[in-house]
């Protein structure tokens, strides 16, 4: 699916080692979607229930605020 899109993708690895991570990604995210650019994020770690606990954390509300 993605190899064939012209779209950018940022990937990240172990993201769950990033300190206050959920937080990062939610205001990348929330200034790309002010910015109206299309860019597929790709998280990826080796701790899913700490990044499960970041994620329902600060990502809860994304799809209100667009």
């Amino acid at each position: 699916m993605l190899a064939n899109s012209n779209k950018p993708v940022v990937v990240l690895d172990e993201i769950q080692k990033v300190a206050r991570w959920s937080d990062v990604i939610k205001a990348f995210w929330d200034e790309n979607t002010r910015n109206q650019l299309d860019i597929r994020v790709i998280l990826l770690g080796s701790s899913a229930l700490l990044m499960h606990a970041g994620l329902t954390e600060s990502l809860a509300d994304s799809n209100r605020s667009s």
